[in-house]
This record gives C-alpha cells, sequence and structure tokens, in this order.
C-alpha cells in the first residue's frame, strides 16, 4: 500500500476520533427543588421558579456549580467542593450561570407544601412549591450567544410583560450579539403556530428570518421603522390575543442558530376553528403543528445539533 495513502487513512481517523471525543454525552439527571410561593405571585410564575430551580439543581450536580472570584471563572464540584479554573462556555437558566444545557425534559413532578409560621405572634400561612425533574441533557461546549428576547404589548421596551388582557396586540423584541436565523412559535397547549416567519413571506425564509448581529428587532409590528424587508410596501403579520377562559397560559419558542433550520411539517388546515365573523374582518389563523409533534421536532434538532438556542417565554391571557 502507498505510504501517503496509509499516512492519509491515519489523519482521517485521528480526525474522526478527536470530533468524537468533542461531542459532548447526554446523560439522563435528576433534580429538585423547593420555592415560596408569594402572596402576590401568579401559581404560573411560581411553578416556573421553581421548576428552573430544580433544572439548575440537576445541570449543577452533573456539571459542577459555577463561581466567579475576581477576573476567574472556577467550576465547584458540587460534591467534594474542589473548585478547578476554566474557559469553559456557559449557559444561563433564570439568574444562575450554569455548565449544561437541557436536551429533554423527561418528567417533571410539582406539589404544594403548606407551613404554619409564626411571626409576631401570629401565624401565617405560607405555601411552598416543590419541583423534581428528570431530563436529558449535556455539557456545553459551544459558547452561547446572550440573545435578548422580551414579549411585548406594543412597540416598545416600555411595554414589555409576560401578562396580557383579552385582545391585547402581541409583539416581539429580539437582538443577538450574532448573525443568525430566528423562527417564533406559539404553543397553546393543543396546537403550536408558527408566527414567524411572516406568512406571505416567500420560500426562502422558510429555514427562518436572517438577523443581522447588535441589530434591535421589534416583530409583529406594522410601523414602518420595523419593516425589515427590502420591499418598502411589505406588511408584517400583526397579532392580537384572544382567550375563552378566565385565564390561559401559552408559551412562546423563539429559537435562533448560525445556520438555518429546517422547520417541522405545517397545517392549514386548522385555520377552521376561526369564527365566520373574524374571517369577515381579515382575520386568518398561521400555519399549524400538534403540540406533541413540535416538541418531538425540537427535541430531535437539539439532539442533532448544538447550534440551536431556544428561548421559551410564558404568558398569561386574562380575559
Amino acid at each position: 500500500m502507498n505510504m501517503k495513502i496509509i499516512i492519509a487513512m491515519l489523519i482521517m481517523f485521528w480526525s474522526l476520533a478527536v470530533n468524537a471525543q468533542k461531542e459532548p454525552k447526554i446523560i439522563k439527571i435528576r433534580g429538585e427543588a423547593q420555592v415560596e410561593w408569594d402572596d402576590n405571585e401568579s401559581k404560573n410564575s411560581a411553578y416556573e421558579r421553581a421548576e428552573n430551580k430544580a433544572i439548575v439543581s440537576a445541570l449543577e450536580k452533573a456539571f459542577g456549580s459555577i463561581v466567579v472570584q475576581g477576573n476567574t471563572i472556577y467550576v465547584e464540584n458540587k460534591i467534594t467542593g474542589e473548585k478547578v479554573e476554566t474557559n469553559t462556555s456557559f449557559n444561563m437558566i433564570g439568574n444562575t450561570i450554569v455548565r449544561g444545557e437541557v436536551i429533554e425534559i423527561l418528567r417533571k413532578k410539582f406539589s404544594e407544601i403548606e407551613f404554619i409560621h409564626v411571626i409576631k405572634k401570629k401565624k401565617v400561612k405560607i405555601i411552598e412549591v416543590r419541583c423534581k425533574v428528570t431530563l436529558k441533557a449535556r455539557k456545553i461546549v459551544q459558547e452561547k450567544h446572550d440573545l435578548q428576547v422580551h414579549t411585548l404589548r406594543c412597540g416598545d421596551l416600555n411595554c414589555r410583560t409576560v401578562e396580557f388582557k383579552d385582545e391585547d396586540d402581541f409583539m416581539l423584541y429580539f437582538m443577538s450579539p450574532v448573525g443568525g436565523f430566528v423562527t417564533v412559535y406559539l404553543d397553546d397547549n393543543k396546537q403550536v403556530y408558527r408566527l414567524l416567519p411572516y406568512q406571505e413571506m416567500t420560500d426562502e425564509f422558510e429555514k427562518g428570518i436572517p438577523v443581522e448581529a447588535d441589530k434591535e428587532y421589534v416583530f409583529f409590528s406594522n410601523n414602518d421603522k420595523h419593516n425589515y424587508m427590502k420591499n418598502e410596501d411589505y406588511e408584517e403579520d400583526t397579532y392580537q390575543l384572544y382567550t375563552e377562559k378566565p385565564t390561559e397560559i401559552n408559551t412562546i419558542y423563539v429559537i435562533f442558530s448560525k445556520t438555518p433550520l429546517n422547520k417541522p411539517v405545517l397545517k392549514e388546515r386548522l385555520n377552521e376553528k376561526l369564527s365566520e365573523e373574524f374571517k369577515a374582518e381579515g382575520y386568518t389563523i398561521p400555519k399549524a403543528i400538534e403540540s406533541d409533534k413540535f416538541a418531538s421536532w425540537l427535541i430531535r434538532n437539539r439532539y442533532i445539533t448544538t447550534d440551536i438556542q431556544v428561548q421559551k417565554i410564558m404568558i398569561t391571557i386574562t380575559k
């Protein structure tokens, strides 16, 4: 056999081995946390805080917690307490920096625990929310970008909120430190509707809307300054939120990647849910996919690539 071929094969095998070592292993982990439910806090918010804290607990046990001292970052082993200096990339959940990312939540269980505390000789009932989670996660080996994402009820950051009223306008603020592609979905717990790309966009945008680094975007606004298309006559989709329940909880998924992302299969037949009154006024419903199928699609993509970031925002709509 020719020596050049042998060397080339050795280089190829070595390269494959190095890539395999760099690929982070996906593991199953568990976490548990308990938070106090504040009197002025919604149940949804308390449950979300408990879940985030349980996820952080699981990730810290698996991959270590982050300690910042001066200009140096250390990873601390939760069992031994040993600190090791590191330059690894990190992720942030809530206000906590972690060294892992969640691929799939397998199970989560909530419970409410009541206590009676005596404060200034008065008995006060305290409720705490406990969350136990089982999930699949991996250590972060690729830098996660500091995305800024906010839900709005008007085209200004001063209108940022996660609590909407029936018939409120819905808009989204987005900014990324790097260029890439963004898509937006709304999950009403039965169907997941694709809000971005806009419905009338051509096929070239099917895999996401291109965004520039350090540029502020407000989506779902028909204000001229929020028209990011080269065609000045283009009209963006605008949305109003509706509910037939006293309170409804929906989830917004903002998905960012540096490269285009293949979309899931979407259906138009769900437009049949729209009343004739709304149809007559020109309203439409975006293409959609069943919630369980969307979850499967998102999990598959997170398994396949590390080049994807998902911002999940829970919003409430009140009648």
